[in-house]
């Protein structure tokens, strides 16, 4: 299945396709040709969207001439909801294929973030041609139990269990901020989830995503072990560590330590929380633009 995205780039501007299934043109600088485009794909995490990337994103793209960035909508998720199962990692992987035959070309470089690098990491298995580089944005590669941590659970594995309880629709946007945060969920979190709030064709409001395939994809996650992968796949694999998160057990960054070679794979470390791009979105940009600047 092809994947709603917003496209940054040499174009000049933002370009929203919601049609995904159609081929629109692309609109280019007149001195730069289709092969000399670099392209980028950003991925987001569970319970995301591209809308979720699209600030950053659209600082980004300024500072990278010659690169086009795609921000997308993955299965069950924004204007990708709902979509047809069975729901895994790889089906995320495969629906990135299908998009990249439809546009008639992929991406050079894959960023994925927390869910999404785990999709990103799955794309390697389908072995594309087109594909070069993944970022993987504090996102554990082995199998997650859940809850997380012993004795509780992660704030977003809690919340997904918590959406399920909340009747539909829902009146305002600011009465599921504050049901929320009665049930203890802090206010980024809970003013973040009103982001993900359509109108219902009757009145009120429901979720952008498809809360039983959020689950399936969640499960996936956590089952799927892409250690493997980054062992075995020929492209490059750039691994970024959220010092302030807590994704990365010891044990995750000690297998990481282990494959880092300071070549195909490498492993650095970011003065961040688990949202990256919201609390250092300027080392992030610098980040990436120095891994996409070794992308030839």
């Amino acid at each position: 299945m092809t994947l709603p995205f917003d496209t940054f780039g040499p174009e000049g501007g933002e370009a929203r396709v919601r049609e995904p299934e159609v081929r629109e043109p692309e609109v280019r600088e007149p001195h730069m040709r289709e092969a000399e485009v670099r392209e980028a794909w950003i991925l987001h995490g569970i319970l995301g969207s591209r809308r979720n990337w699209r600030a950053f994103t659209r600082n980004l793209a300024p500072t990278l001439p010659g690169w086009r960035i795609r921000t997308l909508d993955l299965r069950n998720h924004g204007d990708a909801s709902p979509m047809p199962g069975p729901h895994t990692v790889h089906a995320c992987a495969q629906d990135l294929v299908d998009t990249a035959n439809a546009l008639g070309r992929g991406p050079d470089v894959v960023i994925g973030h927390s869910f999404g690098g785990k999709v990103a990491l799955a794309l390697a298995d389908l072995e594309p041609a087109w594909l070069k580089q993944i970022c993987v944005l504090d996102s554990a590669p082995g199998p997650v139990d859940l809850p997380l941590r012993s004795g509780e659970q992660d704030d977003v594995v809690r919340l997904v269990g918590a959406l399920a309880e909340i009747p539909l629709p829902i009146a305002s946007h600011s009465a599921l901020d504050l049901h929320l945060r009665e049930l203890g969920f802090g206010h980024v979190l809970s003013s973040w989830m009103t982001t993900n709030l359509r109108a219902a064709p009757d009145g009120g409001l429901i979720w952008r995503f498809d809360l039983p395939g959020v689950r399936e994809l969640l499960a996936d996650y956590a089952r799927w072990d892409a250690w493997p992968t980054i062992a075995r796949t020929p492209v490059s694999v750039r691994l970024l560590q959220a010092t302030r998160g807590d994704r990365w057990t010891p044990e995750v960054a000690e297998i990481a330590a282990s494959l880092a070679d300071g070549g195909r794979v490498s492993l650095e470390k970011i003065d961040a929380g688990h949202w990256v791009h919201v609390d250092a979105p300027v080392q992030l940009g610098e980040w990436l633009r120095a891994k996409l600047s070794t992308v030839l």
